[in-house]
């Protein structure tokens, strides 16, 4: 009786030891880098340089409303030793409203740039994942990873060059709303 145990236990075995490897020749898998496709993609370089803008624009105005503030609030000091207290005091809080204003205005603005970049992200994002599609199917492939899910992987495995070809030949920009 333990004979046969041990004799069906290591058929059992020597079975999964054979199966296995040849399971795994049945799942190709392809490996893609988004970050890489997101910096050196054609619309991926075209976020960038219409964020980069619009960035430059915001900052600029922050600039402004920084020097704006620094003026005011050097006016404001020298008033106050011309002014009574009430008067200064209502300048002060009419200025201190006016400059909230700004700042919240300049935030405004970098959120919903923020929010047009993650936009933006998305759409090429989701051409990625169609193209990946389309060369898993081609190449049949069952699964796609990114590369940063990724710890070790044959080069042959990465479909990142394919993907960014595919990609410039069908997005070359993108939208920055």
């Amino acid at each position: 009786m333990t004979n046969s145990l041990i004799r069906i236990f290591v058929l059992a075995f020597a079975m999964v030891a054979f199966i296995a490897p040849q399971a795994k020749a049945d799942m190709p898998i392809g490996v893609i880098d988004l970050a890489k496709i997101i910096e050196t993609s054609a619309a991926g370089k075209d976020l960038q340089a219409k964020f980069k803008t619009r960035k430059e624009a915001v900052q600029k105005e922050a600039d402004t409303f920084e020097s704006d503030l620094k003026a005011k609030e050097q006016a404001l000091i020298k008033d106050s030793k011309t002014m009574d207290e009430k008067a200064f005091n209502e300048k002060r809080a009419t200025v201190g409203k006016d400059l909230q204003k700004k700042k919240e205005a300049i935030i405004s603005k970098n959120v919903a740039l923020e929010k047009s970049k993650n936009g933006a992200l998305k759409s090429i994002q989701a051409k990625v994942a169609q193209i990946c599609a389309d060369i898993a199917e081609q190449k049949k492939i069952q699964v796609i990873l990114d590369r940063s899910a990724v710890v070790i992987a044959q080069q042959s495995l990465d479909i990142t060059a394919d993907v960014i070809t595919k990609l410039d030949s069908t997005l070359k920009t993108v939208d920055l709303k």
